[in-house]
């Protein structure tokens, strides 16, 4: 559980800092302009969208704010998400290269390295056992 402390301690740190927040701003805008754009060509103009307009105008001047308070808690939840999606998806992905690449190499391996195996014994027999150990190079 040492994991949880030190990403809870990277994502306060990282939620903190200004570059940061405008980066995670930026991409909310780019999200809520693409959502405004969906729906301008679809054709569907709706309140959802002149309200989703009204947002995005909030967050473009919240870019002029020099401390961003409103979005430094969406942005520490966000970060926590992230960081446990990437705990969860490199355990998975590793799972499968395991299950999906080294074990049917092994297993191949396995099977080949059976049918080669003979009835005979693996003992070393030495024609000349009498072995003089002082001179031993």
């Amino acid at each position: 559980m040492n994991w949880i402390k030190q990403s809870l301690s990277k994502a306060i740190h990282n939620s903190s800092l200004h570059k940061i927040q405008i980066q995670f701003l930026i991409i909310l805008i780019i999200v809520a302009i693409s959502i405004i754009g969906y729906q301008f060509y679809t054709k569907h103009w709706t309140l959802n969208v002149t309200l989703t307009g009204a947002g995005i105008i909030a967050l473009a001047f919240g870019i002029l704010y020099k401390n961003l308070v409103i979005l430094k808690p969406i942005l520490l939840i966000w970060l926590l998400f992230g960081l446990l999606l990437g705990e969860i998806t490199s355990t998975i992905i590793l799972g499968f290269i395991f299950y999906f690449l080294f074990f049917p190499i092994t297993f191949i391996l396995r099977v080949v390295h059976r049918k080669k195996q003979t009835n005979h014994p693996r003992w070393i027999t030495r024609e000349n056992d009498q072995v003089d150990y002082k001179k031993l190079y």
